[in-house]
């Protein structure tokens, strides 16, 4: 019996490209098998074929609508604002290279500028587009609502850095800070972190509204007034992620019909007559003291708020979490939801001492 030894070979090549969410790479196979056909024909068949691997490319759009390709996972960060920079450290603070001020939460990020390992690259209102260059970062993480981010990414992006952006200060509601956080897990790859924080920021909602709903409390009208006498009355309107939290904290945002950050009149906040109303002071406990006994030789003083003691004032890292439109918001939601409803809420674990008010809940 003769036996004929056949080898065929098969070769599929594939050109490596770029697909949509994907980089291909080749990578050969070869898989022998031996199949009897007859008694006295024995084929040998050897197949060789290219099989195509897909490393992931991050795809995302960003705030301004841009749509931008990863694809390495960056690992080189700077974040414009305090409130990005919290959000990355959240998901991976080993990533940031460079911030700007103030820094003053995580701890961990205090150190890591404190010993030089996270260099400063200006502050949050001027940003320094030659410090940024300098660290040669894979990405710049940038504020929608800060002016002088738009003009500081134009600059880098003609230099080929990759500039995301988030809504920032422009954010509406809870929605749009979680959709921040979200949008820079996808791109650093930390989605499981970002999906963790959301699940504890549901179950605070989730924890507040159903008290407020068992208590049937009468939800106060609020003004939310944004630092001391000598800025001006700025003030947090409709349309903001302030005036999102309060609503979610038990109150009404009696600057609401505004739209946006605003400064109104003493005439205005007078009509309006807010029956609460809170103030947020970068600074200590001292600042913060200091900043009621300015408000109180203001017009605002006679308003309801002022005549019942119901003004509170947060300082530090209770003011931080209020107006930094990031991961803190957690805490930002107890700290109004006690200042508003002091009966039904305990402040979270180390506020008390940034919550100075007239009267003390």
């Amino acid at each position: 019996m003769r036996t004929w030894l056949i080898a065929i070979a098969i070769i599929v090549a594939l050109i490596a490209g770029i697909v949509l969410g994907a980089i291909t790479i080749p990578r050969t196979i070869v898989t022998t098998s031996i199949v009897t056909e007859t008694s006295t024909l024995t084929v040998t068949t050897t197949t060789t074929t290219t099989e195509i691997l897909q490393k992931p490319v991050i795809v995302v759009v960003d705030a301004r609508g841009s749509t931008l390709k990863f694809e390495t996972i960056p690992r080189r960060v700077v974040a414009l604002t305090p409130a990005i920079a919290e959000i990355v450290c959240m998901l991976d603070c080993s990533r940031l290279v460079g911030v700007v001020t103030p820094v003053t939460y995580p701890p961990e990020l205090v150190k890591a500028v404190e010993e030089g390992r996270v260099e400063v690259v200006g502050s949050y209102w001027s940003p320094d587009a030659e410090k940024i260059l300098a660290l040669k970062p894979d990405l710049v993480i940038a504020d929608l609502g800060v002016p002088k981010d738009i003009v500081v990414a134009s600059m880098l992006e003609q230099h080929g850095v990759k500039v995301l952006f988030v809504k920032g200060g422009k954010a509406a509601t809870i929605d749009d800070i979680v959709a921040d956080v979200m949008l820079v897990a996808s791109v650093l790859n930390e989605t499981k972190k970002a999906q963790e924080w959301k699940q504890k920021l549901d179950s605070v909602v989730d924890m507040v509204t159903k008290k407020l709903e068992r208590a049937n409390v009468t939800k106060p009208p609020t003004l939310v007034v944004l630092g001391p006498p000598s800025w001006g009355l700025w003030v947090a309107g409709g349309g903001t992620f302030i005036d999102s939290l309060l609503k979610v904290a038990g109150g009404v945002n009696v600057a609401g019909k505004y739209h946006g950050w605003v400064q109104l009149s003493y005439e205005d906040a007078l009509k309006l007559n807010p029956s609460k109303v809170i103030v947020t002071v970068m600074g200590g406990r001292e600042e913060g003291l200091q900043c009621l006994e300015a408000w109180k030789k203001t017009p605002l003083n006679n308003t309801k708020a002022f005549r019942m003691g119901a003004v509170c004032v947060v300082t530090g890292p209770a003011d931080d979490a209020i107006v930094r439109p990031g991961p803190r918001i957690v805490d930002a939601i107890q700290i109004l939801a006690y200042i508003l409803h002091p009966d039904i809420f305990n402040p979270p674990a180390n506020y008390t001492n940034h919550i100075v008010c007239l009267k003390q809940p």
